[in-house]
């Protein structure tokens, strides 16, 4: 069994325990970084080679990760909600249950917020967005969400959830679906470790996990004075070869 194989097995035991929450799954996820989907992605990859764990919409709403992913005009700001594994899509009905709509709707939620005040999220994302602070940003959404056995051999009930991403800034996917991203797309190195980081205030962040991640041109962009580097990574971060002189 392969590396990439034991790890799906892990993930797939945490998802069918019944007392797992979404915290355990956000903890498992930003541990095995790799696992962590990237729709959305364009052809200049992950940006940083980094996620943000818990990025702030306001003082009301909180993302379970986001990530910012460019191309030669352009960013792409995307942001994802974790929901339970064990939440269901459909009631017995077909109508989508009163859980699903929750989500959805606080997805709605974000979506006002960015559109009212996205200059505050071009503020506290700008350190990152060095050194195209000044390419347009587009924002996308993500919500990881159930099990596909509710709809994957089932035509309308497919149909109702394609319906919901039908012209839209809006990707629905289950953990299944992660776990398939995660298998089979490698073009823009979606199935390796990220580096975590956590946002410290406004405009700043905390390095969370590297992940023994190497290749990032994150430190060299960033600014000091808006990363820190825990004390504890730095040895890890010079033995894997970073230049990582500004913060010592």
């Amino acid at each position: 069994m392969t590396e990439k194989e034991i790890l799906i097995e892990k993930f797939y035991q945490l998802l069918n325990s019944s007392s797992t929450s979404e915290n355990d799954i956000q903890t498992f996820l930003e541990t095995n970084s790799s696992l962590i989907p990237l729709p959305f992605i364009l052809n200049h990859a992950l940006n940083g080679n980094s996620v943000i764990s818990k990025l702030n919409l306001g003082n009301t709403y909180v993302t379970d990760f986001a990530y910012l992913t460019k191309s030669t005009v352009k960013w792409q700001l995307v942001l994802i909600e974790l929901e339970e594994s064990k939440k269901k899509f459909f009631t017995k009905e077909n109508l989508f249950s009163a859980e699903f709509n929750r989500a959805l709707a606080q997805i709605d939620d974000w979506k006002i917020y960015c559109d009212k005040y996205k200059d505050r999220i071009m503020k506290q994302t700008n350190a990152l967005r060095n050194p195209l602070n000044g390419n347009p940003v587009e924002i996308f959404y993500v919500l990881i969400y159930g099990r596909n056995e509710e709809y994957q051999n089932d035509e309308y009930r497919s149909a109702k959830i394609a319906e919901l991403e039908k012209n839209s800034n809006l990707r629905v996917m289950s953990y299944d679906s992660l776990v398939s991203e995660f298998r089979y797309k490698t073009a823009h190195y979606e199935d390796k470790n990220k580096i975590i980081l956590s946002p410290r205030g406004d405009e700043k962040f905390s390095l969370k996990y590297h992940s023994n991640v190497y290749g990032s041109f994150l430190f060299d962009r960033i600014d000091p004075n808006y990363l820190e580097i825990p004390k504890n990574f730095h040895s890890e971060l010079l033995n894997l070869g970073y230049d990582i002189k500004k913060w010592l």
